[in-house]
């Protein structure tokens, strides 16, 4: 590669887990290209990189559409301001990281002024919903609505839509690399960096030998050691925090020596999170969520169905998984036109079948969590057989160059062109 001069990346990221992984991948683009500069909408992952905050992230999170609606104003403000000031921060890449619900829209209004865009943790499709009457008259209001361009350009499938944006697409999953081709990507799979940024932590800490001895001893004389992760969104704690709470009571109440702990993404979330479980710096200890020792150690996690679910999978950490949404009636809606499937929590899909214990909205209940918990703090034989199924998976998505090679494909992508001309020129001849 010919120009190696200083370039300059926008990332546009909508929860803590994309800040995450765009931090990340940061990390490894400065190992190459170490004066490299970069803006974000992201939060303190990002920060703690060295990249500027253009607008932090902490509370645009929201799974799928149907929760990103009730963020439509902020996101559509927040969208106005990036029209207006992309120009100024005049990036030479603009890269989406998850949160197709803001970020292919973002990346379109990109393209449109002239910007350059790539995709990383790029969507997929978890397998094919299950045919209902209610999708198939979803499908045929789609194909009648489908004769207007203008509602064609709207209701573009995912595949299309990120195809006709980006220079770069980047998965993380075994899944939908031949649709993006077919759709006209640059694709690339490289496996799930979690996998590598869990390794690497993960031996920093267990190389500090004081460390080590600190954590074994919380599963010493028979005591259990349980990880809560109710998630980072401020629904998710409204909704998973008092189930929670009375299932560490009950898990309690069977082992009275259990330590409970609880990642939590940001210092931030602190004051939301003790809104909705007053009690929670009494009952489990908060820990930062790079602290991955302590799942190693985990006698199991009560997770949240998303990143809390893979990054058990990737330490082959015994679990219990849960996710409930905000509205029932949008629920079943949904369910009924787009998911429809057997399972959903990441470790089953990928499997096939159920490896651990799922219990999503109106299953999602004290005594079902409780009672899967319990079954498994029980049964060691039960754990372990759930801990190998789970390295099994861990082994499908592991690449030990996965961070390297994305940031290899962002140097390589941003260096073939040069936004700055191509928006200069774009301007300069009245555009």
């Amino acid at each position: 590669m010919q120009n190696k001069s200083a370039k300059h990346i926008m990332f546009l990221t909508g929860e803590l887990s994309g800040d995450m992984h765009a931090a990340e991948l940061v990390k490894a683009i400065h190992r190459i290209r170490p004066n490299w500069r970069f803006t974000a909408i992201g939060s303190d992952n990002l920060r703690a990189v060295g990249a500027e905050i253009w607008y932090d992230s902490i509370h645009l999170g929201a799974i799928g559409f149907l929760e990103a609606f009730k963020r439509a104003g902020p996101v559509l403000k927040l969208r106005s301001k990036f029209i207006r000031e992309l120009p100024q921060i005049n990036p030479d890449l603009v890269i989406a990281v998850d949160y197709r619900a803001m970020n292919i829209s973002f990346l379109h209004t990109a393209n449109r002024l002239g910007y350059r865009g790539a995709y990383y943790v790029a969507p997929v499709i978890w397998g094919s919903p299950t045919p209902t009457r209610e999708r198939h008259a979803y499908l045929k209001f789609l194909s009648f609505g489908r004769r207007s361009k203008k509602f064609r350009d709207l209701t573009l499938d995912r595949f299309t839509a990120v195809a006709q944006v980006t220079d770069l697409v980047i998965l993380i999953y075994p899944l939908c690399e031949n649709e993006y081709r077919k759709a006209g990507a640059n694709v690339h799979y490289v496996g799930h960096p979690l996998a590598n940024i869990i390794e690497h932590q993960l031996k920093l800490q267990q190389d500090d030998f004081q460390r080590a001895e600190e954590v074994a001893k919380l599963t010493s004389g028979g005591a259990k050691l349980v990880g809560v992760l109710p998630g980072s969104r401020l629904h998710e704690f409204k909704h998973h925090c008092p189930i929670l709470r009375d299932v560490v009571g009950i898990i309690r109440d069977a082992f009275p020596k259990t330590t409970f702990f609880l990642p939590l993404a940001s210092p931030k979330l602190l004051p939301q999170l003790v809104r909705y479980w007053p009690t929670v710096r009494k009952d489990c200890k908060i820990i930062s969520p790079d602290e991955y020792d302590y799942f190693a150690a985990a006698h199991l996690l009560l997770a949240k169905s998303g990143t809390a679910v893979q990054t058990g999978m990737m330490l082959g950490a015994p679990m219990v998984a849960f996710y409930r949404v905000l509205s029932e009636l949008l629920y079943r809606i949904a369910k009924a036109i787009f998911v429809g499937r057997e399972h959903y929590t990441f470790p089953n899909i990928l499997a096939g079948k159920e490896v651990i214990p799922e219990f999503i909205q109106t299953t999602c209940t004290v005594e079902n969590i409780a009672g899967a918990a319990l079954e498994l703090l029980r049964d060691n034989d039960a754990r372990l057989k759930q801990k190998e199924e789970l390295g099994k998976l861990r082994d499908i998505l592991y690449r030990p160059d996965c961070l390297e090679r994305s940031a290899q494909l962002v140097v390589e992508t941003t260096e073939k062109y040069d936004n700055r001309d191509d928006v200069s020129n774009m301007f300069s001849d009245g555009t």
